[in-house]
């Protein structure tokens, strides 16, 4: 092979590799936004869990 042909193996290798780096941190973002996002979802649902105005009544207090 000759020494052009080599050459534009070579970057086209690099850029793929460079772009497969790129989309992995893109996704490392995205899915650190998600844990974030549920993690407040999660304190919410706890929140509303504890304050009694919120809860269900259960079936004794429906009755009574």
């Amino acid at each position: 092979m000759d020494p052009v042909t080599l050459l534009s193996a070579a970057s086209l290798a690099f850029n793929g590799v460079k772009k497969a780096v790129q989309v992995g941190q893109d996704i490392e973002v995205v899915f650190k936004q998600l844990q974030t996002w549920s993690g407040h979802v999660s304190d919410l649902q706890e929140w509303i869990g504890q304050d009694k105005k919120y809860k269900k009544p259960s079936l004794w207090q429906k009755l009574t």
